[in-house]
């Protein structure tokens, strides 16, 4: 049994003997034919990225303080305080009357993919 001085930091006592450190993962007994994980990722903010200029205001939010746009910058750029594209007008949409159908149409009227090159006699 190792013997632990107690002055030690409990990373340094409970290291292996072999020089492996501490926050090492453990080796990977995994089938290699499995699958991979996807990574998970996030996101910051668009204006992080360069898609939208930084806000320029602030808001107080208790123990924090949260950028957000201004009304000058909502108005010019679209967005809401949270930096969101909005519509013109911020008004919800009305909703569709009960009876009303909707539908949608192939994918390619929507501009979603290419057009169909061919026909088909049905």
């Amino acid at each position: 049994a190792a013997v632990q001085d107690a002055q030690a930091p409990a990373a340094v006592q409970d290291a292996p003997l072999d020089g492996t450190p501490v926050d090492a993962a453990p080796p990977d007994d995994d089938d290699d034919d499995a699958p991979a994980e996807p990574a998970k990722t996030a996101l910051g903010p668009a204006w992080t990225r360069g898609e939208i200029e930084k806000p320029a205001g602030t808001k107080d939010m208790g123990s924090w303080t949260a950028a957000v746009y201004t009304e000058e910058q909502q108005a010019r750029l679209g967005v809401n305080e949270e930096g969101k594209k909005v519509e013109a007008s911020e008004e919800a949409p009305e909703e569709p009357q009960a009876s009303a159908k909707m539908a949608m149409g192939p994918a390619w009227t929507r501009g979603e993919i290419e057009r169909p090159a061919g026909t088909k006699d049905m």
